[in-house]
């Protein structure tokens, strides 16, 4: 992480959301990223222990990798998220996921190929934040528990076409539409590159106001949002985190 020095929340709040045009897709993959930090009281506050994992879906040469990279650079975390279907095992999945805490873990790539959907379990867990298991219980050795404890963001050109698993994530798509010019865009790399880090301590010293979460949580709604409300909880998060006028 980076001093913040001079640089502001506010700051921060501009530049992350100018990055594309796509204003709602914007908006909410913020919220969803600092709703990863606030996991454990967003439980709470709404009573339930499921958060969705953030799924988008692009194009080739339409911004999608430099707009997921430049995001999560606010964690202080510089990579590409590996391929979905063939990064890892599915039990090195499981250990990462128990490992990292209250960060989002990005995953690129994801096609509806055989071996992805082998990782629908994972998925499933994920999202109802559910312990994984594994060895063959033994009187001596009994089976190890690995909670999940990251979020997950995926990538990719394709949606699982799970109708469960469909309904645990919060969907957008970037199209060409959404990009942002050429030297907006180089303006824009520059900006996360050297600011983005800094919004991270800032983030966590304003706190989260709980108050204007449920006010927006509970009185108002998106059309096509989940059953959970899962859209509208990343908007009640900027309003908890930023003010609720934004």
């Amino acid at each position: 992480f980076k001093d913040p020095g001079d640089y502001t929340l506010s700051d921060f709040f501009d530049h992350f959301t100018n990055q594309i045009k796509n204003k709602r897709l914007i908006y909410s993959f913020l919220g969803w990223n600092i709703a990863s930090l606030y996991i454990d009281t967003i439980e709470r506050l709404r009573n339930f222990s499921n958060f969705p994992f953030y799924v988008i879906t692009a194009g080739t040469e339409v911004g999608k990798t430099a707009l997921i990279s430049n995001a999560i650079k606010m964690f202080g975390l510089n990579y590409v998220g590996e391929n979905f279907a063939n990064s890892v095992t599915l039990f090195v999945e499981v250990v990462e996921f128990a490992q990292v805490s209250h960060l989002p873990i990005w995953r690129d790539e994801y096609k509806n190929e055989n071996y992805a959907l082998l990782k629908q379990g994972l998925l499933r867990s994920v999202f109802t934040r559910s312990s994984n298991s594994r060895g063959t219980p033994k009187d001596d050795k009994p089976t190890k528990q690995y909670p999940v404890n990251a979020t997950l963001l995926l990538s990719g050109e394709d949606i699982t076409e799970d109708p469960a698993l469909a309904r645990r994530m919060i969907k957008m798509r970037l199209d060409k539409k959404d990009k942002v010019t050429k030297l907006e865009h180089e303006a824009n790399t520059r900006i996360a590159n050297e600011h983005f880090a800094k919004a991270f301590p800032l983030l966590l010293s304003r706190g989260f106001n709980e108050s204007v979460f449920l006010e927006i949580y509970n009185n108002l709604s998106i059309p096509g949002d989940s059953e959970y409300k899962d859209d509208l909880m990343c908007y009640a998060v900027i309003g908890a985190v930023f003010g609720k006028e934004k």
